[in-house]
């Protein structure tokens, strides 16, 4: 009780300033299992804001059985850092501004570096604590962004200037300072998640280990030919560790990627405003591509974005996108070997392509919120012809209020550089995310989230079925106070 108390202390400060000060939050009741027992689940999920001060927190109470609070998840300093969602002070944009924690999207400059990156990809999993800061002074902007402040490995920095009102330029970099790390190991037990028969408990990693005590219960040899009896049983589940996987990756750890953008205003009306813009970046060690030329358009319910692209060998985009820390690395197992291939191994098989790539984005006259996303991109080499890919993505939101008793409604299916779209609609380079809220009352609902990517665990190019589909559903109610 004196932890979750410590938590609470953190929402004072704000209460200081009490003329501006305000206060939401949801809270959620459910059940999961973990290690193979089912716990009674408490969520809360309060929101400060004062000023341009937020701060908004993620409670989460276990009860086992018999009433325990489950203590792995308040043992350890990291411990009460994840349950930090976010501090915010101020929005892009400002003086000065910064968010520490779940960071849902970012994009570096025109986006082909780094488009819609995503921290909380594998939460909560894998929970990461990012942090983006900036500064605008006068003519110039500088942003540094880190997908983890524990790691501090995918980093990305730009810095601004606009020597006058319609134009901007920039430099950007981004880089991935340890590729490995994309192997989770959510418990830091040393054994990765698709080793580990107890991926969130660090004290296990094999079910014979667990069972050691009642193995040898029943032995009835002495107890040192149990102990070499156990060791040969534990070696028979072929678990591995991360240092022997990254020992057979062939690879430097670090990529980086550099870059400069520019936008210029040409029509600024008050139903229609126009843009051009370009953008160049080079993969360091690796190839270049360009957007030239670009237009946005913002006029009647639309906004387009719209923009030519020609990529050069061993270069795609983004490098970082949404699905970046899944795709950073993959292990695919054959028997008793694993092959490990980061992202950086496939650019040697990226051919020199040209195309197009375009969004619309709508608002329906209050009704719904639509995004649709598509690109094309055809290959120079006419022995490539029939590789040619393509990206598609959509988000249908329904606004809250519009349908009586449903509070939220929408779902959003996106597929990248896929050579044949919606041939297979479950790729490596596919991620579906839906979720629908039923008002119970005013300050109550129930709420359904589902969300489901996709694994090649035996790297045969092919998706199997619910043994490489990654889906995480949740359910429960609720609550506004």
């Amino acid at each position: 009780m004196k932890k979750f108390i410590s938590l609470v202390i953190l929402g004072l400060p704000f209460c200081l300033f009490a003329g501006d000060f305000t206060f939401t939050g949801k809270g959620a009741a459910g059940s999961i299992t973990l290690n193979d027992e089912i716990y009674n689940k408490v969520a809360l999920a309060p929101e400060f804001s004062v000023w341009k001060f937020a701060l908004g927190l993620n409670i989460e109470l276990l009860f086992d059985k018999d009433g325990n609070i489950y203590k792995d998840d308040w043992d350890e300093a990291e411990d009460y850092a994840d349950k930090v969602l976010y501090l915010r002070f101020a929005q892009k944009g400002d003086p000065f501004y910064f968010l520490f924690g779940n960071i849902n999207s970012y994009t570096l400059g025109n986006g082909l570096i780094m488009k819609n990156y995503t921290n909380t990809l594998l939460y909560p999993d894998n929970r990461k604590l990012g942090a983006m800061v900036g500064f605008n002074v006068k003519n110039w902007s500088v942003e540094l962004f880190s997908s983890d402040v524990m790691e501090n490995d995918i980093m990305a920095t730009r810095v601004g200037y606009s020597p006058w009102s319609r134009l901007q330029i920039g430099l950007s970099a981004a880089a991935d300072l340890d590729q490995y790390n994309g192997i989770v190991d959510q418990d830091g037990d040393g054994y990765p998640d698709i080793y580990d028969d107890y991926p969130s408990d660090k004290d296990y990693y094999d079910t014979y280990q667990k069972s050691k005590s009642k193995l040898k219960e029943v032995w009835t040899g002495t107890d040192e030919a149990f102990e070499e009896y156990f060791k040969k049983l534990v070696a028979s589940n072929n678990h591995k560790t991360v240092s022997q996987l990254k020992s057979k990756a062939g690879s430097d750890k670090a990529i980086y990627e550099i870059g400069a953008d520019y936008t210029v205003d040409i029509y600024r009306g008050r139903t229609l405003f126009v843009q051009h813009y370009g953008e160049v970046a080079q993969i360091v060690d690796h190839g270049y591509g360009f957007v030239f030329p670009g237009f946005i358009a913002k006029f009647f319910i639309f906004d387009l974005n719209v923009g030519f692209r020609h990529y050069a060998d061993e270069f795609t985009a983004p490098y970082f996108g949404t699905l970046y820390d899944q795709n950073r690395i993959k292990l695919y197992e054959s028997g008793d070997s694993v092959l490990v291939k980061t992202k950086e191994d496939e650019l040697k098989d990226a051919k020199a392509a040209n195309g197009w790539q375009g969004t619309l984005t709508s608002d329906i006259y209050g009704i719904a919120e639509l995004v649709v996303s598509y690109s094309s991109m055809y290959y120079d080499d006419d022995a490539m012809k029939d590789k040619n890919y393509q990206g598609f993505e959509s988000v249908f939101k329904l606004h809250s209020g519009v349908v009586p008793f449903i509070s939220t409604a929408y779902v959003k299916y996106s597929q990248e550089n896929e050579p044949n779209l919606f041939s297979d609609w479950q790729t490596e380079n596919t991620y579906i995310e839906g979720k629908i809220g039923v008002e119970v009352s005013s300050s109550t609902a129930i709420s359904w989230t589902y969300t489901e990517r996709y694994k090649d665990l035996d790297g045969n190019g092919k998706i199997n079925g619910s043994q490489e589909t990654i889906s995480n559903v949740s359910f429960g109610v609720e609550m506004t106070f």
